[in-house]
């Protein structure tokens, strides 16, 4: 069996992996003969919504996503509708994206954490910022979790943030649904329950894609 990938013209997905574009298809051949292709739909966040990058700022936000996969069966005449598939992109608040690539706003766990993510002395960062270009000793030293006047833990977790980006729902090629939610993790530190890095699934829901569903 021979597996091959036919990537994706177009925009360059990560601008530190220059020259790499998407995985359009995947082929699945044997003795020459088509088993199967998977066709790979994909666009990308660009903060809080999907679409293609057209601005050097909207490229440097950009992360590449998968919004569908196609399979065509032997000999590329079985066809099929996709999956699709759909993502959690945060709401209209100032903060409540899907991050860029290497964002500086992090909590202690290296989770997205927003305007959780402050200066010394509590003052706000833009979140447009990169990184490199932030320079101010005490915004680093907050990024740094140093807090004036405060001795111990610093924890910066913001509730519900780090689900950005993450599957929020599968639609089946027979229009049954799988949606997935998520719930901030917490811990006990020092006695009292905190929130901490990271969210986990809390439940799933399921449709059949009838008429009551």
């Amino acid at each position: 069996m021979f597996t091959s990938l036919t990537e994706r013209n177009g925009y360059l997905f990560r601008n530190w992996l220059i020259g790499e574009k998407a995985v359009a298809s995947i082929d699945l051949t044997y003795n020459s003969r088509n088993l199967s292709r998977y066709e790979l739909n994909t666009t990308y966040f660009i903060l809080n919504r999907y679409g293609t990058p057209i601005s050097a700022y909207e490229k440097r936000v950009a992360r590449l996503c998968l919004r569908s996969v196609r399979k065509i069966g032997v000999d590329l005449k079985e066809d099929s509708p996709p999956y699709l598939f759909d993502y959690y992109l945060g709401s209209s608040a100032t903060d409540d994206f899907v991050p860029p690539p290497f964002h500086h706003a992090k909590d202690n766990w290296g989770f997205y954490n927003g305007l959780n993510s402050v200066g010394k002395y509590g003052e706000s960062i833009p979140m447009n910022a990169p990184l490199n270009t932030i320079t101010n000793t005490n915004q680093l030293k907050g990024l740094c979790f140093i807090r004036e006047g405060v001795y111990g833990p610093v924890l910066t977790a913001k509730p519900g943030y780090a689900k950005n980006g993450l599957l929020k729902q599968i639609v089946y090629p027979t229009s049954g649904t799988l949606s997935y939610q998520y719930v901030q993790n917490t811990g006990t530190i020092n006695g009292s329950t905190n929130n901490v890095g990271g969210v986990h699934v809390s439940s799933t829901s399921a449709t059949d894609g009838g008429f009551d569903n």
